[in-house]
């Protein structure tokens, strides 16, 4: 996994049931936004998360709310992103809140079917978010 000197998120806890998991994320890095890069890089590689929908601040399309997004919802959005990708045809659904904010903990929370890998899923969202925060 990345380095901690390099990380903008850190995964504190997976809880997965057979149709939902939670994921606990600090952020640790300086920013607790997207950065212009990091939206650039996800939507030149991943250019349907623009049309994922979105019900963060009312319903609309993430596209409209990456660059002001907290880098767990994007984490969110990416997670889902890859998890279509590898199930296509199943349905997944999320929700990002605060749990802490003077920690800067996050909940990400995910819906699935069953059968879905949603915790390596999820590593390997945060790896790749990680490495374009970094470069």
């Amino acid at each position: 996994m990345t380095s901690l000197a390099v990380c903008a998120l850190r995964l504190l806890r997976i809880q997965e049931t057979a149709t939902s998991t939670r994921v606990d994320i600090e952020i640790v890095g300086p920013h607790l936004r997207a950065t212009p890069s990091l939206v650039a890089s996800l939507l030149r590689s991943y250019p349907t998360l623009a049309q994922h929908a979105c019900y963060s601040r009312g319903s609309g399309l993430f596209g409209d709310k990456i660059t002001a997004a907290l880098l767990p919802h994007v984490l969110e959005h990416l997670a889902i992103e890859l998890l279509v990708q590898a199930h296509p045809g199943h349905v997944f659904a999320g929700n990002t809140a605060w749990l802490n904010r003077e920690h800067r903990t996050m909940r990400v929370r995910l819906s699935h079917q069953e059968g879905a890998d949603v915790e390596a899923v999820v590593k390997e969202a945060l790896v790749l978010m990680n490495s374009l925060l970094a470069a």
